[in-house]
């Protein structure tokens, strides 16, 4: 007897096909998720009023000096359930909510059984990103309560690292049997990806990949090539994912800024590609990190990746296998003398060859789709 293919439904709020989106995340995992089943994309639809509600957050933050989360208020989660298309999912087996928590909270029970994935959860963000920093106590407790109905709703959760899971389980009282890891991939094509020789002629070209200038560090990595600069390694700063870098940065003669490029543009990609392959390593200090999809793209590359010990990033970065974490608070020179010493004793040679290994081993999506294949296969099995 052939066992009927499973029907799911991909819940998101962009479209999965746009590579852009949530850094080409969304486009990778229904790609794989295609694999596993029929799947259907469901789209989850934002309030009609949600911008008058966000924007009346907005002044009230302002009035009170603080950061209100629309996303995360009651009246909001409210209405993500109140206009949920329950027919949408009538004829799926299974449902897959995309980087969606507060949207799940209040919906009402259905007969499938459900997967949430998530890089982070509420409460580990708050006062960790910006955007979740000095929030209204009230905010923060109906924030709390409202991720932790999301998570409770669901059968499975998925999470990019342990850290997430970690705080599913202690701050939101999750049964550990339900909290799984699977690291991501990444959104870049594997035709791209071609052997790295390690080849260093007395000139080192570092790579910056990031589109948040502070949160990613960015003002660390000019102070840590600068400070290789001033001892002896002639190294190019190569900037990616910036749309308005400061001139007194631009202006520095180690400093190459490429700009923003978008994936979904074949030329801005090739571009991206051909900077990779051209680099030594990425270095990206970053300051608060859920998971880091430029540490997953450089290890394919063959680039060791320098960064600081924080949020989900050990599970994309083993010491002196694909690069190295360095403790919150180390310095530009701290980066700087790090990267030198890795040069001069032959470890960033070694990381070289040995970063792809990480990537075939563990961050590539093929092995996502195997192990989210046999977490749903559990699931209704």
């Amino acid at each position: 007897m052939t066992q009927r293919k499973l029907t799911i439904g991909f819940l998101s709020a962009n479209p999965p096909t746009d590579r852009k989106a949530s850094s080409g995340t969304a486009f990778s995992v229904y790609r794989q998720i295609t694999k596993i089943g029929g799947v259907k994309w469901i789209p989850l639809t934002t309030p009609p009023f949600y911008q008058v509600v966000s924007l009346f957050m907005k002044i009230l933050g302002k009035i009170f000096k603080k950061t209100v989360n629309p996303s995360y208020v009651n009246i909001m989660a409210k209405w993500f359930a109140h206009s949920f298309d329950y027919k949408a999912v009538a004829n799926c087996d299974i449902l897959f909510f995309y980087f969606c928590g507060s949207q799940v909270a209040y919906l009402k029970p259905t007969r499938q059984l459900s997967l949430i994935m998530s890089d982070a959860t509420f409460p580990a963000m708050v006062d960790y990103y910006s955007s979740f920093s000095n929030m209204p106590k009230w905010n923060v407790r109906q924030g709390t309560n409202i991720e932790k109905l999301s998570l409770d709703y669901c059968d499975r959760l998925i999470f990019c690292s342990d850290w997430a899971a970690k705080s599913a389980i202690n701050d939101l009282k999750q049964n550990p049997n339900k909290v799984k890891v699977v690291e991501i991939g990444a959104n870049i094509d594997d035709k791209d990806i071609i052997p790295k020789t390690f080849s260093y002629n007395r000139h080192l070209d570092i790579l910056f990949l990031g589109v948040d200038w502070e949160r990613k560090g960015g003002q660390l990595a000019v102070e840590a090539v600068k400070w290789l600069n001033e001892n002896d390694i002639s190294t190019t700063l190569h900037i990616i994912g910036i749309r308005k870098l400061d001139a007194d940065i631009v202006s520095l003669p180690f400093v190459e800024n490429i700009g923003f490029l978008n994936k979904n543009n074949k030329g801005d990609y090739d571009k991206l590609v051909r900077t990779i392959k051209t680099s030594h390593l990425l270095l990206l200090p970053t300051q608060a990190e859920c998971a880091g999809i430029a540490f997953v793209e450089a290890s394919a590359y063959g680039l060791p990746s320098f960064t600081h010990d924080t949020g989900g990033i050990s599970n994309y970065i083993t010491n002196g296998e694909n690069g190295y974490m360095l403790p919150l608070g180390s310095t530009g020179e701290d980066f700087g003398r790090k990267i030198k010493n890795c040069l001069e004793n032959g470890e960033l040679e070694k990381m070289t060859s040995r970063a792809p290994q990480v990537y075939k081993k563990l961050l590539n999506w093929d092995v996502w789709g195997v192990r989210v294949g046999e977490i749903i296969n559990e699931l209704v099995n």
